[in-house]
């Protein structure tokens, strides 16, 4: 399986929802047991929200578990780059930790992708969905 990256900073978010939804679930299941003493199920929609909840509990807690068995924790990276006569800082980050409007930025990302093997000095033509921009590399953190 292919392992999955994280910053310390999101492997820490994502252990802590795991964590959070473990102690929602038991109140979870407390809900749906309840529903289901009302009695009739087909006209019950209490039950079927509960029924739902928890469901939605459960394949989030093994969508995580998975995710946390899967991860590596990387440091992340920055990159201070004049763009468009201006100086714009991205930061390469997990996958699942990618916000493109903070500068956040997956190493697989047109952006992310072109800045992990280059060096200070180097321009970079890249195509992304707006549009081919071409950087010049000012810094690496």
């Amino acid at each position: 399986m292919r392992r999955v990256k994280f910053t310390k900073e999101g492997f820490d978010n994502l252990k802590a929802e795991y964590e959070k939804l473990l102690k929602e679930r038991p109140e979870a299941v407390g809900t749906l047991k309840a529903a289901r003493e009302l009695g009739d199920l087909s006209e019950n929609s209490l039950y079927h929200t509960a029924k739902a909840n928890l469901r939605s509990i459960d394949s989030r807690l093994g969508r995580l578990s998975n995710m946390i068995k899967l991860a590596t924790v990387v440091r992340p990276k920055k990159f201070t780059v004049e763009q468009d006569g201006k100086k714009v800082v991205y930061e390469i980050v997990g996958d699942f930790e990618a916000n493109p409007a903070d500068k956040k930025i997956s190493a697989n990302s047109p952006i992310g992708n072109a800045l992990i093997d280059k060096k200070i000095g180097d321009h970079v033509s890249i195509k992304t969905p707006k549009g081919k921009i071409t950087i010049k590399i000012l810094k690496i953190h």
